[in-house]
Order: C-alpha cells, then sequence, then structure tokens
C-alpha cells in the first residue's frame, strides 16, 4: 500500500497565511487603538490624581457631573449645529465636483482631481494654522474686506461666537469635500460612457440626467418627446396608421414613465385593458 502523505490542504495553507498575513497589523491596531479606548473607559470610572487614582463613590459620579456641567451641553449643541450645516453643504459640493469631473471631455482633469482631493491630504494642525492666520484682526481676509470697503475696521472672526462657528464649518467643508468626492466619483465612473451617448440620441433632457444621477436609474430609461411613426404587424406585414406614442413629461425629481397607448396597433391578440392602459398613463 502507498503511504499517503498527510498535511494542510491547498485551502488550509491559504486560511493560515491569510492570518499569518493579518496578524501583525490586527496586533498593533489592537494595541495602538482598542486597548486605549478601553483604559479610557475604566479611567471614567475613578477619582483622583493619576498616581493614585480610587474608584469613585458613586460608581458613575464623573458621569453625573459631566451631564450637569454647562460647557458640556454647550460643545454638544455645536457638535450637532456643525453636523445639521456642514454635512449637506459638504454631500452636494461633493457630488457636483464629482459630476463636473466625470466629464470625458474635461481637459486636466487628473490636476483638478489632485487639487480638491489635496485639502484632505494636510494634517490637523496645518489647515487649523492657515485658517487662524487667514481670518486674524489683522489677517488677509480683515485686510482684503476693509480696502473694499465692505470693513470700516477690523472684525474679531475668531474673538466672536457666531463667526467662529462659521469658520470652523468652512474649514471643515474645505478639508473634506474631495474625501467625498472621491468615492461619488467612484461610483460614477462605474457606469458606462455609452449610457450616457444612447441617452443623448434618445433625447433625454438635462433634469432628466440629474434625476438619473440621482435614482441610479439610466439615463436612456428617460421619456423622450412625443413623435409620430408607422406601425407594422409582425405577422401579417400589414402597416397601420401612424400612432402617437403618448410619454409622460417627467417631473422635477423622476424621469416618470412611459404610457402604452400604441401598443395594441402592432401586437397580436385582443386589445390591452383599459384598466392596464389608465395604469400606464
Amino acid at each position: 500500500m502507498k503511504n499517503k502523505k498527510k498535511g494542510m490542504s491547498i485551502t488550509g495553507k491559504q486560511r493560515a497565511a491569510g492570518w499569518i498575513y493579518l496578524a501583525p497589523a490586527t496586533i498593533l491596531i489592537f494595541i495602538m487603538s482598542f486597548w486605549p479606548i478601553i483604559q479610557a473607559v475604566i479611567t471614567s470610572f475613578k477619582t483622583g490624581s493619576s498616581a493614585n487614582m480610587q474608584w469613585a463613590n458613586p460608581f458613575a459620579y464623573n458621569y453625573t457631573r459631566m451631564f450637569q456641567d454647562a460647557v458640556f451641553k454647550r460643545s454638544i449643541g455645536n457638535t450637532f449645529l456643525y453636523l445639521i450645516i456642514e454635512v449637506p453643504i459638504m454631500l452636494v459640493l461633493a457630488i457636483l465636483l464629482a459630476q463636473l469631473l466625470n466629464n470625458k471631455h474635461l481637459k486636466f482633469k487628473g490636476l483638478f482631481r489632485t487639487c480638491v482631493f489635496l485639502p484632505c491630504a494636510t494634517s490637523l494642525v496645518s489647515y487649523a494654522l492657515i485658517f487662524k492666520s487667514l481670518f486674524a484682526t489683522q489677517g488677509l481676509i480683515n485686510t482684503i474686506l476693509v480696502k473694499l470697503g465692505i470693513l470700516e475696521s477690523n472684525f474679531n472672526f475668531l474673538g466672536t461666537g457666531w463667526s467662529a462657528k462659521i469658520i470652523i464649518i468652512v474649514a471643515l467643508i474645505w478639508r473634506w469635500t474631495g474625501y467625498n468626492m472621491v468615492f461619488f466619483l467612484a461610483g460614477l465612473q462605474n457606469i458606462e460612457y455609452s449610457v450616457y451617448e444612447a441617452a443623448k440620441i434618445d433625447g433625454a433632457t438635462a433634469m432628466c440626467w440629474i434625476s438619473s444621477n440621482f435614482t441610479r436609474r439610466s439615463p436612456s430609461s428617460c421619456p423622450t418627446p412625443p413623435r409620430k411613426r408607422a406601425n407594422h404587424h409582425p405577422f401579417t406585414g400589414e402597416s397601420s396608421p401612424p400612432a402617437m406614442t403618448c410619454i409622460r413629461r417627467p417631473s422635477p425629481w423622476s424621469c416618470g414613465r412611459t404610457c402604452a397607448m400604441s401598443m395594441a396597433h402592432f401586437l397580436p391578440g385582443p386589445p390591452i385593458p383599459s384598466c392596464l392602459m389608465s395604469a400606464a398613463a
């Protein structure tokens, strides 16, 4: 009898190799990210100095004091304010920029994409210093506004509450718009350009193109203007009088539905029921 060699199968070796490759990164992520988070949660239930910390009494004393702090409540409100205002503006700008940079005939696309994405590559400290110097009392923005006659004297943008919030929102939009644009651009590039060419030949309107991008429908499925054409029976070959194709106008945010009013002229069998005709309309 032949001796059968015992060992791992090819699938088992592939799985083992995968875990070996993942192990160093997994260990580093756990040590550098998850372990500090666990230690921070444990520390939040303690009081005292760093050298002599004891469990709080009562156990949730730090959290009770935190939710009673006026500064903490204000910071939570400011965070939600930035979320409500900054995120929608950032996403709309990212979609528009992705649509513009997805143009096949646009020159220097790589340069424009790099310029839009470049703020995302800057560090937090760098762009914070940039905006601080721009909106300082003697900064560039104040100098321009004073010379244009919009302001009589230099304005303290960073020392006023409402203006400081606006600057923070503008800074966040400037930094993260390019990051979100990359995802929208990747999605648009998965749509073959032949689909747009077919839609252009079919007479799709600009509003229908916008609707197709939001609903992920093919632009060629949008309705075209009504036109007359001669219908031929597929079996008898007889021609019937030209029928007007009934097509609904697209609404501002949808491509509409096409009516099947002229199908009875070229389909064999009984006429289409009126209920289906009304449903199609």
